[in-house]
Order: C-alpha cells, then sequence, then structure tokens
C-alpha cells in the first residue's frame, strides 16, 4: 500500500506542476498574440496614412508631428515580439523548477553559500 501512496503522490504531483506550465505557457502565447495584433493594427494603420506620409516625405521638419508619427511607427513595427519571452525563463523540466525553488530558498537562508 505504502508503494501505491508513493507512485500516486508522484502522478499527482507530476500533474499539478504540467497544469503550472501549461498555464504559464498559455499565458505567454496569449502575450505574444495580442502583442502580434497590436502590430497588424499598426501597421494597417501605417499602410492607410502610406500616402499622406509620403507627400510630408523629405520636406517634414525633423521636430514636425508627422514626422514624428513616422518615426514612432516605424520604431514600432520594428521592435521583435518575442520581447515577451526576453523576460520570462523557459522551464524545461519540473527537475530544473525544484533546483532554482532550491536556490531560492538557500539565499534566504543566512549563512548559506550561493552555488
Amino acid at each position: 500500500m505504502d508503494h501505491l501512496a508513493k507512485l500516486a503522490s508522484a502522478l499527482a504531483g507530476a500533474l499539478i506542476w504540467l497544469a503550472l506550465h501549461a498555464s504559464h505557457e498559455a499565458a505567454l502565447a496569449k502575450r505574444l498574440e495580442e502583442d502580434y495584433g497590436y502590430k497588424s493594427a499598426v501597421a494597417a494603420s501605417f499602410l492607410g496614412f502610406h500616402k499622406q506620409m509620403s507627400e510630408v516625405g523629405s520636406g517634414a521638419a525633423s521636430n514636425a508631428p508627422l514626422a514624428k508619427l513616422c518615426e514612432d511607427t516605424l520604431t514600432t513595427i520594428a521592435s521583435p515580439p518575442g520581447r515577451i519571452y526576453d523576460k520570462h525563463k523557459l522551464t524545461v523540466s519540473p527537475s530544473s523548477e525544484v533546483v532554482d525553488i532550491a536556490r531560492a530558498a538557500a539565499a534566504h537562508v543566512p549563512g548559506a553559500t550561493k552555488p
């Protein structure tokens, strides 16, 4: 019976980790989807204003509002949507999460050596 309880708790732990990991990845994917949607809307707006901006062209002063709009739009379109993932570490396995949690816990223990 003891063996069965250990197996059940290991399976429950794995399922809990899988659920937490899946929800974390789904949240990141949703934010990435929203970022691409924003870029798509900005790009559509840019295309809509392309004619007006091309008329301004090089004749716009560097501090003119329309020149600033052109610059900001192009900067927004050029920024990589993947920057969302740069803020979040990729978790490959439950063991890597356990190691990270252990390191964080050891960092809060007075007198513990850092790895």
